[in-house]
């Protein structure tokens, strides 16, 4: 049997609000790496007057290269939106 209008657009629906909260959460994550990435250990080194060695930069790099990618990532899920 063939799909009433209302269906269609009930699983349209649906379909949608999955996406938003799918596309949420990873920008949390995001948002979380680069709270736990790179403005803790600012915080830190401030705090401490201490220099970051070299391991601390190069960790605060890859985590904020992890949360842009998690953000874009929440960025082309989005683009499923129907």
């Amino acid at each position: 049997m063939a799909e009433t209008p209302a269906e269609i657009a009930r699983q349209i629906t649906v379909h949608n609000e999955q996406t938003k909260i799918r596309a949420t959460l990873l920008n949390t994550v995001a948002a979380g790496f680069i709270v736990a990435g790179v403005i803790t250990p600012i915080v830190s080194v401030s705090r401490d007057a201490v220099h970051p060695t070299g391991a601390t930069l190069l960790l605060m790099v890859v985590w904020f290269l992890l949360a842009v990618a998690l953000h874009y990532a929440a960025y082309l899920t989005l683009e499923r939106l129907r």
